[in-house]
């Protein structure tokens, strides 16, 4: 079964709200096997397009308690582990994960948390899996960057560049022996100064591989908390790069201070508001931006 999937985000009366339906390419085996209850729960959305006006005919109120999601049992926790792509928000890094089918193998997931249990991290409270509080305290000891999937996604992904001989196993190995110490020092309980701290929090650096092929940056393994990057030279952090200052003048679409950048054609202002807000406008003859509209080509 082929379909196209459809999403509409319209704004009532000062509100977002979405509406999600899909339309039927192909039916495969579902015009044998048809499931009615299904079909009836999809919803065919008119066509339109941005900027089109509709009118709302009706609101009903629906009430509703939250839940929180079920206790992970010893099943679902291996499902979890194999299609951990979608507790993850970066892009990128959900393509790795699902590529690579997650965190460990069919073979291997299981034994991970039959040692988990024999360590004293998890305890079984009748078919839920919990953590005990030894596990909670190693977590809570962890960084973050050992705990998120996007590490593992980063990993997997160098992993594999050096098994299509990209990249050097030693130069991967390298890193890892430099980075760890400092990300372990919390659980060791050592604290050895790092190579390269963060000049935000004073926490280890980490060298990581950007979105474009062949190149480098240096992140804080503070991150989440910290989110502080740095450009790579010669494998070392380089100088960081200087923060756009927010000018006098406003964006006509948010309202929120413009600052001056420098693209591939030269200076223009753009939206502090960025990536929420793309409105950019070039730098007039006077130096102010040019609000002027752009005539369209005939």
């Amino acid at each position: 079964m082929r379909y196209e999937a459809h999403k509409l985000t319209l704004s009532i009366n000062g509100t977002t709200w979405e509406a999600r339906g899909r339309r039927l390419l192909e039916a495969g085996w579902t015009a044998v096997f048809a499931d009615e209850d299904e079909d009836a729960q999809d919803q065919s959305l008119p066509a339109l397009k941005e900027g089109d006006i509709v009118h709302c005919h009706d609101v009903q109120t629906l009430k509703k308690r939250t839940t929180p999601p079920a206790r992970f049992t010893e099943g679902t926790l291996i499902e979890a582990m194999a299609h951990v792509h979608r507790f993850v928000a970066d892009a990128d890094a959900k393509a790795v994960l699902r590529e690579n089918e997650g965190i460990g193998t069919e073979a291997t997931r299981a034994a991970v948390i039959e040692t988990l249990k024999q360590r004293g991290y998890l305890q079984i409270d009748r078919k839920a899996i919990v953590a005990s509080q030894l596990g909670k305290e190693i977590v809570a000891m962890t960084p973050d960057m050992l705990k998120d999937p996007v590490t593992t996604a980063a990993w997997e992904s160098r992993l594999e560049a050096v098994a299509q001989g990209k990249e050097s196993l030693s130069s991967f190995m390298e890193e890892q022996a430099r980075v760890l110490p400092d990300l372990m020092q919390a659980i060791l309980g050592t604290a050895p100064t790092p190579a390269f701290p963060c000049p935000s929090c004073g926490k280890a650096l980490n060298r990581r591989k950007g979105k474009k092929a062949g190149t480098w940056f240096w992140g804080c393994t503070g991150y989440p908390s910290c989110s502080t990057t740095m450009p790579d030279s010669n494998g070392k952090p380089g100088t960081p790069r200087k923060r756009a200052e927010l000018t006098q003048y406003s964006c006509s679409s948010c309202g929120k201070p413009l600052v001056q950048r420098s693209g591939a054609k030269g200076a223009f202002f753009g939206c502090s508001g960025y990536p929420g807000c793309k409105q950019t406008w070039p730098v007039g003859a006077d130096g102010a931006p040019n609000f002027t509209p752009k005539q369209k080509r005939q």
